[in-house]
């Protein structure tokens, strides 16, 4: 199947479910939801929490304008992932997704 694009935040919700079980990589079953923010996602694992603040930069618009498709440029988005400390960690979509195993 080839890869949908990541337009709008759901988009990148939806990859993000088609991890695991899901996209048969892992017995592992992922899943998202808006925080109160109406900005970020908390990703689970197995219903646990793994990352409680997720900044989905859609369409190359955010700090990281990399390709995230080797074959393609259709999705050049990012993501900022920000630890409880407050520390935060920019990286391109597509290796977030594919660390989702």
């Amino acid at each position: 199947m080839s890869q949908l694009p990541r337009l709008i935040l759901t988009d990148f919700q939806r990859d993000i479910a088609a991890r695991g079980v899901n996209g048969g990589t892992s017995l592992n079953l992922y899943a998202s939801s808006l925080n109160a923010d109406n900005t970020t996602l908390s990703v689970t694992k197995n219903g646990q929490v793994i990352f409680s603040k997720v900044l989905w930069q859609g369409g190359g618009s955010g700090f990281v304008s990399a390709s995230t498709d080797a074959s393609t440029s259709m999705n050049r988005d990012s993501v900022v992932i920000f630890s409880p400390e407050g520390v935060t960690s920019v990286g391109s979509a597509q290796g977030f997704l594919n660390n989702l195993v």
